[in-house]
């Protein structure tokens, strides 16, 4: 049987019941200090290397920038920063050029689970890292892995990423990324 309505609502013999009361709590989260906590410099001792480090962001087409400088790593400033609770600290930088020869990242591919790498804060306070895993993945792949190198919810760690692999003679650049994890000491 079809209904019509009036507009009025029904009157109340009794009072709502009071909604029930919700606490909600909220952690801080985590915020990097801008001062002390980017990192400055970069140390590989297995080769005896440092390269500076400067901030870097992401270019027009969504990738992350490498310095122009051979001789400077890029520390991806949407990736986590010296002392995070979790994440992975992304460094970027070129492996070589033709005018200039080796770049800061040179050679990266050869280091050796447990090799020492150093990261240096802004107030100068060294964090040491061990290698835990060195990889070559081709760049026409590196999209299925976006997540594993950059996931804000990994375990803490420092990630070294520049070319590798065949060199494309024609494209005038490598077909791979050398991807290296290192894990606090």
């Amino acid at each position: 049987m079809p209904t019509t309505s009036t507009g009025k609502q029904p009157a109340t013999t009794e009072s709502a019941q009071p909604a029930p009361q919700v606490t909600v709590t909220v952690t801080a989260q985590p915020t990097m200090n801008q001062v002390t906590d980017q990192p400055s410099l970069l140390r590989i001792p297995s080769f005896d290397v440092t390269s500076e480090v400067v901030s870097v962001g992401l270019d027009s087409g969504g990738g992350v920038v490498v310095p122009e400088d051979i001789s400077v790593t890029g520390w991806y400033d949407q990736s986590s920063w010296i002392g995070a609770p979790f994440g992975s600290i992304v460094l970027v930088g070129h492996r070589d050029s033709a005018v200039a020869g080796a770049g800061a990242l040179y050679g990266i591919e050869e280091l050796q689970v447990g090799d020492s790498l150093v990261l240096t804060a802004q107030d100068g306070e060294p964090h040491r890292f061990r290698v835990r895993e060195i990889k070559s993945v081709e760049k026409t792949r590196f999209s299925t892995i976006v997540e594993d190198v950059f996931g804000s919810d990994s375990p803490y760690r420092l990630t070294l990423i520049t070319c590798g692999g065949a060199f494309d003679e024609a494209a005038g650049s490598y077909l791979s990324n050398i991807i290296v994890t290192a894990y606090p000491e």
